[in-house]
């Protein structure tokens, strides 16, 4: 959530573009009234939706129902290779979990 709203945050610097964090789930404001805010503000700007899911499905459905009039694709496309700086982003938190894991298992030991 932090991140999303440090991401909005840096967006928000650039002069040209008005930014509006909105969230799915477990944090507010919800997508649905972010995106009415942001239509409120500008009427006749272009709303274009960007996300941090990673693949298509339940959530990334929502995005689609919310009125914004661009979506950005998810991160995994089916068909498509992943990006490497995903991979690179995965294999970091797959790191960080197994130095965890081994520190709790040390001091079970």
């Amino acid at each position: 959530m932090n991140d999303c709203r440090e991401s909005g945050r840096m967006l928000a610097a650039h002069p040209a573009v008005c930014v509006t964090v909105g969230f799915l789930s477990a944090a507010r404001p919800r997508l649905a009234c972010a995106v009415a805010s942001a239509r409120i503000r500008n009427p006749s700007a272009r709303l274009a939706l960007s996300t941090y899911l990673l693949a298509p499905g339940f959530f990334f459905g929502l995005t689609a129902r919310v009125g914004a009039d661009l979506v950005s694709e998810p991160l995994l496309v089916p068909d498509e290779p992943p990006s490497l700086g995903l991979v690179g982003l995965m294999i970091d938190r797959y790191a960080d979990a197994d130095r965890c894991a081994r520190r709790v298992d040390a001091r079970v030991a």
